[in-house]
């Protein structure tokens, strides 16, 4: 038995783990962790940034690091799109002049948050070589995804409707925001996935397994609404984050496909907007 090396296999995961759990808890907690003071954030977001790049150049000398290399451009790409977003996330909102006091402007202020960093994930994703599958942005099972995805919406979909009805908002009201509903759940529902799940499965998986780097994912996007203000039991909200992540990431290694895991996350998005529709019309 090679001891050095059988040591090696067991270490190397569980630092692969912390670290991703650090960095990608860093970048999350930037970006979205409100308790975080704003100029914490900012130095959060562009210090990522940095120590992303570092990385990624760094890691590209050695062949046995490649793979460390493809997730450390990946942290690149969030960071990146996240630190844009803080410039210029609130563009979109402010051109059509609206208030986040709004439906509307809550929809285009997802919208414009959203962009910066979807777009930072596509243009480094392909300009280094990445194809679609590796993004999980081919068809794949095709209709195994369409029918979980449209079955999950739906489902969400009925309970935010019945949401509705026990919190007062007409049909009127639904149905003259669904426009504003429908781009701020997608915006958000493409810019999770392929932030917390698309963008690190296939990269991560060789490094770790399977099951700890769906474990992995569905942490950093657990914790990441750990700032909640939106929900009543935290802890509840968390652990129901948790297993949801852990379905979409199942999910999306089956079908091989971004496809339903966006519509289920779409479809629970509608509780988020419909609970702020509620309260702007009491």
């Amino acid at each position: 038995m090679n001891e050095p090396t059988d040591r090696a296999r067991i270490v190397q995961p569980v630092i692969t783990s912390v670290l991703f759990l650090v960095c990608g808890g860093l970048i999350s907690s930037a970006a979205y962790v409100s308790f975080i003071p704003a100029d914490i954030r900012t130095v959060l977001k562009v210090g990522m940034t940095v120590v992303s790049l570092a990385a990624w150049l760094a890691l590209g000398r050695s062949e046995r690091l490649r793979p460390y290399r493809q997730i450390a451009l990946s942290f690149l790409a969030v960071s990146l799109g996240v630190l844009l977003a803080q410039v210029l996330g609130n563009i979109p909102m402010k051109l059509m002049g609206f208030s986040v006091s709004t439906v509307q402007g809550v929809a285009m202020a997802k919208f414009g948050e959203a962009l910066p960093v979807v777009l930072s994930i596509l243009v480094l994703h392909f300009a280094s070589g990445g194809n679609r599958n590796g993004l999980f942005l081919r068809g794949g099972s095709l209709k195994l995804g369409l029918v979980a995805g449209c079955i999950g919406f739906a489902a969400f979909a009925g309970i935010g409707a019945l949401q509705a009805a026990g919190s007062g908002v007409s049909w009127a009201v639904v149905a003259a925001a669904l426009p504003w509903i429908l781009i701020f759940i997608f915006s958000n529902a493409l810019l999770e996935e392929l932030w917390f799940r698309a963008l690190f499965l296939k990269k991560l998986e060789p490094l770790v397994g399977a099951w700890t780097t769906l474990i992995l994912t569905a942490l950093v996007f657990a914790g990441t609404h750990i700032s909640s203000t939106y929900v009543i039991d935290i802890l509840l909200f968390l652990v129901a984050l948790m297993a949801l992540a852990l379905i979409f990431g199942w999910l999306m290694r089956k079908t091989n496909s971004i496809l339903g895991p966006v519509l289920i996350h779409a479809g629970a998005d509608i509780l988020v907007i419909l609970g702020f529709l509620a309260g702007a019309h009491l």
